[in-house]
């Protein structure tokens, strides 16, 4: 089932945000290796400025949830006011699914730190088929 989850997704343009640089290049390198294309931002404004001048929108957003002036679900927010299709995990190390609950807009999926790698890739495949 994998294997035909990574060739439906094959070349699927995933946005990754996470304002810690290591753990952002780790979930670039997973995504990398299942034949994603990505675009990595440590910065959030940053992420949701080249989310609005991109030709061609993600498919899928994977973002940390505390990222200093916005969060997570903040940029989950303004990503789908511009594409509403587009699919979004939520990571966070300091919060859990219940803190969540008190926003309006939720994540397709959420995915607690420290994270395995096999449950990372399969919440990213999940939330693409979701």
């Amino acid at each position: 089932m994998e294997a035909s989850a990574n060739r439906n997704h094959k070349n699927n343009l995933v946005f990754i945000v996470d304002d810690e640089a290591l753990l952002c290049e780790i979930a670039d390198a997973l995504l990398t290796s299942e034949g994603f294309n990505t675009r990595r931002f440590l910065v959030p404004e940053e992420a949701l400025a080249a989310f609005k001048d991109s030709p061609v929108k993600p498919a899928l957003l994977v973002t940390d949830f505390v990222m200093g002036s916005m969060n997570g679900i903040d940029l989950i927010e303004h990503c789908k006011a511009l594409s509403p299709e587009l699919k979004t995990v939520l990571l966070s190390g300091t919060v859990g699914e219940s803190t969540l609950r008190q926003y309006a807009t939720q994540p397709d999926a959420f995915l607690p730190k420290p994270y395995q790698i096999n449950t990372f890739l399969r919440v990213v495949h999940d939330a693409l088929n979701s």
